[in-house]
């Protein structure tokens, strides 16, 4: 149990360092593309990198759709080595249940959060949520992907719509560019 606590901690609070010093960053007249040793990622439009929220952040960006603003932010974190399957599923889960109650938490429970199931496919693991927050105009999609070494989060956030949004065709859009979204074996 002590060792389950460990490695959630190790996973909440270590920076994936290793791709900050190698990534490479990629923005055409159409498109982002983010390119590290651990995985690679396109975005479809023109992006402006801010400024790194954190540590394990390995890109933050906004960009500016006539009222809408887009912020995407990704991070990574590692895991602790050699974790058994059923440990790191639980790490897993719990990592994912903190992203969600933190959601919940800043929005004062304003948001509709929904999660989606935690699924795992060729020993990778993802799961995430959609957050709906009516009175703010603003909606969120988060995917956290997990292999046996480091945890990645795609975080997606749009606001500032004037009508209620599309949440479908905004899905649509998240689940375009998480199609491109590959971890690679080191």
């Amino acid at each position: 149990m002590n060792r389950l606590y460990i490695a959630l901690i190790a996973i909440l609070l270590c920076g994936c360092n290793k791709t900050h010093k190698m990534k490479s960053i990629t923005q055409t007249d159409t498109q982002l593309i983010i390119n590290t040793p651990q995985f690679e990622v396109t975005v479809p439009g023109v992006w402006l990198e801010q400024k790194q929220p954190a540590d394990s952040t390995i890109y933050c960006g906004r960009l500016i759709e006539g009222d809408v603003s887009k912020q995407l932010i990704i991070s990574g974190h590692l895991l602790v080595p050699g974790l058994p399957d059923e440990e790191r599923r639980k790490a897993f889960e719990d990592m994912l249940s903190y992203r969600t109650e933190t959601e919940k938490e800043v929005t004062k429970n304003a948001a509709q959060v929904y999660e989606e199931p935690v699924r795992e496919h060729d020993g990778l693991l993802a799961g995430g949520y959609i957050a709906v927050h009516p009175s703010a105009a603003r909606v969120v999609f988060s995917r956290l992907i997990c292999d046996h070494e480091k945890a990645f989060n795609f975080y997606y956030e749009m606001w500032g719509f004037r009508e209620k949004p599309d949440i479908k065709q905004l899905s649509v859009e998240f689940e375009a560019f998480m199609e491109t979204a590959g971890l690679k074996s080191e």
